[in-house]
């Protein structure tokens, strides 16, 4: 399967660099998925699956760590991935 490029929101960017700072382990983590979805957006360890949001509409969500996704989709005839949101999967925090 061929890779893709990727993009950030300005959203994701925000979120990311605060998460990330206090958590270098979670920014290795996050860039490990990353790297992956850009191989193969569907490997099955992403465990990626449609959702719908009411912030962003019907977009991908992928498995970062146990509690934690992101959220992306892909743009330009589906040559570009771009990352959305980050956040944690249930809870106060829950992205979705």
């Amino acid at each position: 399967m061929s890779e893709y490029k990727y993009q950030f929101t300005s959203n994701f960017e925000k979120k990311s660099s605060k998460l990330f700072k206090k958590n270098s382990t979670l920014r290795k983590r996050f860039y490990k998925t990353l790297f992956q979805i850009l191989k193969n957006p569907f490997y099955k360890g992403l465990r990626t699956h449609r959702v719908n949001t009411p912030k962003w509409g019907e977009v991908y969500s992928s498995r970062v760590t146990g509690d934690l996704r992101i959220l992306w989709d892909f743009i330009e005839d589906n040559l570009i991935i771009l990352i959305i949101d980050i956040g944690g999967h249930e809870g106060s925090r829950s992205i979705y």
